[in-house]
């Protein structure tokens, strides 16, 4: 018997193979009654070739049928509420006692609105939504076309499913927005009675602005360390993503269009959206078995080798 270690990179292979006990006549097997005390040559391994394509070749995939649906779906959702919001036919709820609100939210309600952060969050929504389709062009130039079909797809799925989300999240809970607590305040203040008939006042949970950035920021961090052969382009875009995100949701407050909770939730929930959409669209990979039992002849003898890989 012969037990052999062998490495094969990139994993360790060890191969345990037993050779040298063959079929043979009785004086044969007579002038080789030693046989098994021969110390034959180490079996060479079996060549182990990693199934997976590389790191920087496209590992993602899009079905025109199930995701056109999907897309088509989520977006006349979100556009349909929209026009429904608009129209002003359904009745906001009403602020309640401020003390009522989280401690988190009740101290943002006698601030003022700050217009210039508003329009900082306005321009993080738009520069998002152009990263989204910049990444998806170049990622036809950098590996085919149909990487870039592909970037666009699912960059498309999860803005469109994180907008429908947000906007379902508006009409179920009609929680009033910080502005409609001032608004309350002062007319309270005025002596005037409450006449709050804007649907839109009452549509703050939870952030689609914070939910929409967060799905492309996440949808392009996971893009970044599954495409890229370093991890530098996903720590980048990581960070960026995060900064952009933060940014956008500062400005939702600070604009008192949101409470932070509102923009919390939306960020959590794009984020979450961002990430299992290019995780579903993955390409299937064909996985390694385990461990495998075969016959071979290793320099002419019969033998069975043992290999697996850990």
């Amino acid at each position: 018997m012969n037990i052999a270690f062998r490495r094969n990179q990139p994993r360790c292979v060890w191969v345990v193979a037993a050779a040298g006990v063959a079929f043979m006549s009785a004086p044969e097997a007579a002038a080789q009654s030693s046989v098994v005390d021969k110390v034959i040559p180490d079996i060479p391994a079996p060549e182990v070739r990693d199934p997976l394509p590389e790191r920087n070749t496209l590992r993602f995939v899009a079905d025109p049928i199930t995701d056109g649906a999907i897309i088509s779906l989520s977006l006349g959702f979100a556009a349909v509420l929209e026009f429904v919001v608009s129209t002003e036919e359904l009745t906001p709820q009403q602020p309640g006692p401020t003390d009522k609100l989280l401690g988190i939210d009740r101290g943002i309600v006698g601030d003022e609105p700050n217009q210039t952060a508003v329009d900082a969050s306005n321009f993080g929504l738009y520069g998002a939504l152009g990263f989204a389709l910049v990444d998806s062009i170049e990622s036809g130039f950098r590996y085919k076309p149909s990487a870039g079909l592909v970037d666009f797809t699912m960059y498309l799925e999860s803005i469109s499913l994180s907008w429908a989300a947000a906007n379902l999240a508006k009409l179920a809970v009609r929680r009033p927005r910080p502005n409609a607590y001032q608004e309350r305040d002062r007319r309270v203040a005025a002596g005037l009675p409450l006449e709050n008939e804007s649907t839109e006042s009452a549509l703050s949970f939870f952030s689609g602005h914070s939910a929409i950035v967060g799905s492309v920021a996440a949808t392009a961090t996971y893009l970044g360390f599954a495409r890229s052969e370093s991890p530098l382009r996903g720590y980048l875009t990581l960070f960026g993503g995060l900064g952009v995100t933060s940014m956008v949701a500062w400005g939702r407050v600070k604009g008192r269009k949101h409470f932070p909770t509102d923009v919390i939730a939306g960020a959590v929930a794009g984020i979450g959206i961002g990430t299992l959409v290019p995780h579903m669209h993955r390409e299937a990979e064909v996985k390694e078995r385990p461990v495998w039992i075969g016959g071979a002849p290793p320099g002419g003898d019969w033998g069975a080798t043992l290999n697996g890989t850990f």
